[in-house]
């Protein structure tokens, strides 16, 4: 992902110089994770399953990733939808059961 500058290579550690540049440009509690929790973060925003955002972090487990699985798209959603109409259901045929009684 990143070059050397010197010799044009893929550089094997990212972190090269990380630390450097953070301290000139006077970022205070600024670490090389917060850029792997953004990655990830904005990845699920956007609907990446877990196992992918898992296998591009390097990630051994998704229990790593499991952490950003409330950013992503809500899979129960259209669920907790029915549910909703089908308690609302209950309640309308209920009261006006007993509107009609009297």
């Amino acid at each position: 992902m990143f070059q050397s500058a010197k010799t044009g290579e893929p550089v094997e550690n990212g972190r090269h110089g990380f630390d450097d540049v953070v301290a000139e440009a006077h970022i205070k509690n600024f670490r090389w994770h917060d850029l792997r929790h953004t990655f990830a973060s904005r990845l699920r925003m956007k609907g990446a399953p877990l196992e992918d955002i898992a296998d591009l972090l390097r990630h051994k487990s998704l229990w790593m990733t499991r952490r950003y699985a409330h950013l992503g798209p809500n899979k129960l959603t259209p669920v907790q939808t029915t549910l909703r109409l089908v308690a609302l259901k209950l309640l309308c045929s209920n009261h006006f059961r007993g509107v009609a009684q009297w």
